[in-house]
């Protein structure tokens, strides 16, 4: 097994509280999960709460459309750290929240955004 193998693997592992847990990713593992189908009920401190038992939350926030105040369905949490976030993506990914079901993995790496420049 490659040394890259056995990194992956280790970073989609976790044990927490004597628990293992595996998370599925499409992104490299992060502090930071990506939540889709949020109700419109759904607050930041409640996606917060819904994730905090799975570790410790830095940061919880749904995102909203500026032009109506409405929620978009989506938002993220961040945890403090990867083992952590392993386990809220496990424990709530496919489970209800505010009545509907609950899609979580990890989130796309920030990537920094370039502005054209104005040509004259």
């Amino acid at each position: 097994m490659s040394s890259f193998t056995r990194a992956a693997a280790s970073a989609t592992q976790a044990v927490l509280r004597g628990s293992q847990y595996s998370a599925r990713f499409g992104y490299p593992p992060s502090c930071r999960v990506y939540v889709s189908g949020l109700s419109a009920d759904t607050t930041d401190q409640k996606l917060f709460d819904a994730f905090e038992r799975f570790g410790r939350v830095l940061h919880a926030n749904v995102v909203y459309n500026h032009s109506t105040g409405y929620s978009k369905g989506f938002g993220f949490v961040t945890y403090a750290s990867v083992q952590e976030a392993a386990a809220g993506i496990n424990g709530m990914d496919d489970q209800f929240l505010d009545g509907l079901v609950v899609f979580a993995a990890y989130a796309a790496p920030k990537v920094p955004q370039t502005h054209p420049r104005a040509t004259t």
